[in-house]
């Protein structure tokens, strides 16, 4: 008797009479799964990279210097020495906090200081608190392209 032959190998493929694959050489279905699994990585790995240079891009160009001054103190979960400051640009007012001196936590910096605000990202302004204004120094509504001495 003779034995019957099997239309699939070992693999799984289904091959004809002449022992060809009918659909090629296909990889098998976890091999293309690994693909797409590295390929799908490999491109949102792509993305967050190409945000974090245009974030810092955002952030590092256009900068601008104006004058904030100290409205009070803020007190929050996450850091209750918080000193909340209003600064003006462009004739348009922000809000913002800073955390206090480092080396003292509870002093409180009350007066005018300058701020180093990036103009397409005015939220992550920066106050610079080792830089006090005397009164006499009236800001400029587009700030200035560097402290004025």
């Amino acid at each position: 008797m003779r034995e019957k032959k099997s239309r699939f190998n070992r693999s799984g493929f289904f091959f004809n009479k002449r022992e060809q694959p009918i659909f090629g050489n296909l990889p098998n279905v976890a091999q293309t799964n690994l693909i797409a699994k590295y390929s799908l990585g490999l491109l949102v790995i792509t993305g967050i990279m190409f945000y974090a240079l245009w974030r810092r891009h955002r952030l590092t160009h256009d900068i601008r210097f104006t004058v904030a001054t100290t409205i009070g103190r803020r007190s929050t979960p996450r850091n209750p020495n918080q000193i909340a400051y209003e600064f003006t640009i462009n004739r348009k007012i922000y809000y913002g906090t800073g955390s206090s001196n480092p080396n003292n936590p509870g002093e409180f910096f009350h007066g005018r200081y300058y701020i180093r605000v990036p103009l397409k990202s005015p939220g992550a302004s920066q106050v610079l608190w080792e830089k006090p204004v005397a009164d006499s120094v009236i800001a400029v509504a587009e700030g200035w392209a560097q402290i004025p001495r």
